[in-house]
């Protein structure tokens, strides 16, 4: 069996065992879980059957509101702070020049983060909280050592799941101290920050009740095919090597989803908005091992399939997602997310973010839906997600929404060339642009390639400070008719990409449809 790229910290093969146990207790109940020769001891697993059925027990007497989505944003942020200290899952240009580098925008990340889950561990221990706080407090100011070494002993035990998640939330608010000192030096090296790196991810180790990274990858008070019809496909599959195989590749991609439902590009702060890059660092690391899995073990567990046909079809189409799921991946962290931590506007960093997830979430989705089609051809993707669009309907209002913005760029072009614009004409000429931009940032922009968003973000912040008033200085007005037609000119090469896209090969632009859009906003 094959391991993982190192840093990863769990290895390949523990990844599938755990997916198939998982699958085995959940969607085949009659079937049982096959060896894995490498399981811990009997005494490890009775161990850990126990803690998670206290964990699990203990959750459900809880009564606070959206509790499944909390604990898995808790479990979620947890295992990518983990993840983030592996630098192969950060979008930073020189790793091979970590020793120079300052870390200090990453450890700002980090103090945020730790702050964040010791907030949420004390909500979720709200009626125990003030239990706990007072114990804490004893433990440190009125005992003595010895008393106090006994104290502590007992708290590390953690024989309950309340017990564990106070010393987490209590854990991780000492590392929130510790890294937010940390950013106030000059710089922080990588050897702190790899050091920073290790306690954090011993502390979550030790805890026995909430190390996400401990027993099985997915569990099924949590991990669900989130669509009826692929649910209903993947029963109906009828070869049951097959039928696996199949359920944990729907199973991983939907987490992935999951994982992107996580960010909030919305956030007013500009370190709540940087928090998205943990999620992208969680991905990046559950992708790569997405990847080995569907290219190298797939093949060789689909050996014995008896529904040959169906069995190779998709593992034609693992094979090209793990090829695709590659190079997505590499755009989005060479290209999309690149350097992001050190974007210090906080609109463009918003951007920036709602980029990547938005790359991320039309490849994920897409990905469920080859698979769909292996086994029933005719399914939509909006079958599947309401929202949907495939790459040929992108390309199309791509193409069509390029197209107006053309026309109407031509149109302002002329109408502001006139000698004694007044401040009402350029007002009433420059307003259809502006709210077709409007349209256009909030529909077609995203289906762009990342490489023209900075053309194009320009013109938007062009846009977007213009006034009626332009008309009456002279110098501002000529330079804004400067920076239109270079505009336009842009305009014109990206629509002349997109029409040879492979996808609108032989789908001529509708232009009847695409007049009736631009006299719309020409109205």
């Amino acid at each position: 069996m094959r391991g993982v790229p190192t840093g990863n910290g769990l290895q390949f093969v523990t990844l599938k065992a755990a997916y198939v146990d998982f699958m085995a207790r959940t969607l085949t109940p009659q079937a049982s879980a096959p060896a894995d020769p490498q399981n811990v001891s009997s005494k490890e697993s009775r161990e850990g059957d126990e803690a998670r059925q206290m964990r699990e027990a203990w959750m459900a007497s809880l009564d606070v509101s959206n509790r499944e989505e909390r604990f898995f944003g808790l479990d979620m942020q947890l295992k990518a702070l983990d993840r983030f200290f592996n630098l192969d899952n950060q979008p930073i240009t020189q790793t091979d020049s970590v020793i120079s580098r300052d870390f200090s925008h990453e450890v700002r990340v980090v103090a945020v983060a730790a702050a964040r889950i010791a907030r949420q561990a004390r909500a979720l221990l709200r009626e125990d909280s003030n239990a706990f706080t007072f114990r804490s407090y004893i433990e440190h100011r009125m005992l003595g050592d010895r008393v106090r070494d006994l104290f502590i002993e007992e708290q590390l035990r953690q024989s309950t799941p309340a017990e564990s998640l106070f010393l987490l939330g209590e854990s991780f608010q000492n590392i929130a101290d510790v890294a937010q000192a940390l950013t106030r030096l000059n710089t922080v090296s990588f050897p702190l920050f790899s050091s920073l790196g290790q306690m954090i991810s011993r502390t979550i180790s030790a805890n026995r009740f909430f190390n996400p990274m401990a027993g099985d990858v997915f569990r099924p008070e949590i991990d669900r095919l989130r669509s009826p019809l692929v649910a209903e496909l993947v029963r109906g599959i009828a070869d049951q090597r097959l039928r696996k195989q199949v359920t944990i590749t729907m199973l991983a991609f939907f987490r992935l989803l999951r994982y992107l439902e996580q960010i909030d590009v919305d956030a007013d702060q500009r370190d709540e908005v940087q928090q998205a890059v943990l999620v992208f660092a969680l991905i990046h690391s559950e992708t790569r091992m997405l990847v080995q899995y569907l290219e190298k073990e797939i093949p060789e567990l689909l050996a014995g399939a008896e529904d040959r046909p169906h069995a190779e079809d998709f593992q034609a189409a693992a094979d090209s997602l793990a090829f695709q799921c590659t190079m997505e991946m590499r755009k989005v962290f060479q290209q999309v997310l690149r350097e992001a931590l050190s974007v210090t506007n906080t609109l463009k960093l918003r951007g920036t973010m709602a980029a990547g997830a938005g790359v991320l979430r039309n490849f994920f989705e897409q990905a469920i839906i080859v698979v769909v089609q292996v086994f029933a051809p005719q399914t939509a993707g909006r079958d599947v997600f309401p929202g949907f669009v495939s790459k040929r309907e992108q390309s199309l209002r791509l193409r069509e929404d390029l197209w107006v913005l053309n026309k109407l760029c031509d149109a302002v072009e002329q109408q502001i060339l006139k000698d004694g614009l007044t401040a009402a004409e350029f007002g009433a000429a420059i307003a259809p642009l502006r709210q077709f931009l409007s349209y256009f940032q909030n529909l077609s922009f995203k289906f762009v390639r990342y490489s023209d968003h900075d053309e194009l973000e320009r013109f938007f912040m062009v846009a977007q400070s213009l006034t009626d008033q332009t008309a009456e200085n002279l110098g501002k007005l000529n330079d804004f008719r400067k920076k239109l037609n270079y505009f336009n000119r842009f305009v014109e090469t990206t629509l002349g990409h997109v029409r040879h896209r492979e996808e609108l090969r032989d789908l001529p632009l509708d232009t009847e449809h695409a007049q009736r859009l631009l006299d719309q906003f020409l109205r």
